[in-house]
């Protein structure tokens, strides 16, 4: 049963703790800042038994919205889209200005959804910058779905994120977090710990693998997303060097180097520029699922201490375990939780030799069709379940 922490809450006429906690089986929802495939997927995996207004919003002119994936930017059935594009700073330094614009914007949502459901709407707030527009909604109950450490993205406005995000916090009735580390930093802050949760990543179905497909490159390792600093280069040279047999794949955007350029981006020059390391480059969507599917190891070589790594709950545990491929990983701690599918090696001598008898096996099919098997527990659509029973 949702029920009020610190702030005061008012109350539709009439209505009980029991009548609250009945209607949460059909109460609809309405997402916030839906500006990643992974808030818009679990948003419509609930549309699937129930009512769902999810909005999605970006600065004109910007790509705000994460990959475009033109099917999750419609409305259909029970799901129904809304994208705002707003003038730069409508989140940051001119927040004062939109941010009663936006109350107003989201105050008309959730009444709408009143008079279609006969229900007021469960508002999930993906970001702390979200906070100010639930001004008008004193009915609803919040969700705070943690998906990073903000204070990190822009360190000049960390005072203002953190408090933006305690107002949120206080005002949440769950909060869902990614990581672990996130969940352990926001059960320090609150008096009432059952109200934060662990909600690790799901994966969409496209990326897992049917059972018994084999096309693989049995001496690559791929790693897939952004190359910045939160690879540690370094690392990535000396494992390459140590496996010259081995091909090395790094899929995804190359980040634009600095003038003069810094010590982690001399560091990527150098690694990428060696004989069995290939930049592959962006892919679309579409053609991610191949690259991990013909790996013969998944690779996430992260700085086991960068900030962000420490925070974050990478989006290819899920999507790496769902090609059955084996996964090598540094100690990032959320990626620490599953032991039985990825390994753990910091070190460049003891990765290299890893990999080495990793090639040199016969395919563990067993050990594939179980991260495959794991996968399939922990799609959106076992999220969105999870997600109704915590309600």
């Amino acid at each position: 049963m949702l029920t009020g922490h610190g702030a005061k809450r008012l109350k539709s006429p009439g209505r009980t703790e029991f009548d609250n906690f009945k209607s949460m089986t059909q109460r609809p929802f309405l997402f916030l800042s839906c500006n990643t495939p992974w808030v818009t997927a679990l948003a419509r995996e609930l549309a699937k038994t129930r009512r769902v207004c999810a909005v999605g919003n970006a600065p004109m002119g910007a790509q705000s919205l994460g990959p475009r994936i033109p099917e999750d930017q419609e409305s259909s059935g029970s799901f129904e889209w809304h994208e705002w594009i707003l003038p730069p700073g409508y989140a940051g330094r001119f927040s004062k200005v939109f941010a009663p614009l936006l109350a107003r914007r989201v105050g008309r949502l959730t009444k709408a959804l009143r008079r279609s459901t006969g229900e007021w709407p469960c508002v999930v707030a993906p970001y702390p910058y979200n906070e100010p527009w639930l001004a008008l909604v004193p009915e609803c109950p919040v969700i705070y779905y943690n998906l990073d450490d903000y204070s990190l993205y822009e360190p000049h406005k960390a005072s203002r994120v953190a408090e933006l995000e305690s107002r949120l916090v206080h005002r949440s009735e769950r909060i869902l977090c990614l990581a672990l580390t996130q969940v352990e930093r926001f059960r320090r802050q609150v008096t009432d710990q059952k109200r934060v949760h662990h909600f690790p990543l799901g994966v969409m179905d496209r990326f897992i693998r049917p059972f018994g497909n084999d096309d693989v490159e049995v001496r690559s390792v791929v790693y897939i997303g952004n190359m910045e600093d939160r690879v540690d280069w370094r690392f990535v040279a000396e494992v390459a060097s140590r496996c010259p047999q081995l091909k090395f794949y790094f899929v995804g955007d190359v980040t634009p180097e600095a003038t003069p350029p810094a010590e982690w981006q001399q560091e990527r020059t150098t690694a990428l520029a060696m004989p069995n390391v290939i930049a592959v480059g962006r892919v679309s969507q579409a053609d991610i699922t191949a690259w991990s599917w013909k790996a013969g190891v998944n690779w996430m070589p992260y700085k086991a201490s960068h900030p962000f790594n420490i925070a974050c709950c990478p989006t290819k545990i899920m999507d790496y375990m769902a090609s059955g491929r084996p996964i090598l990983s540094t100690s990032v701690p959320e990626c620490a939780l599953y032991p039985e599918w990825i390994a753990i090696c910091d070190d460049a001598v003891t990765a290299a030799e890893w990999l080495h008898e990793q090639v040199g096996a016969d395919s563990d099919s067993i050990k594939i069709n179980g991260r495959i098997e794991f996968a399939m527990k922990n799609t959106w659509i076992i999220r969105a379940q999870e997600l109704n029973n915590l309600l």
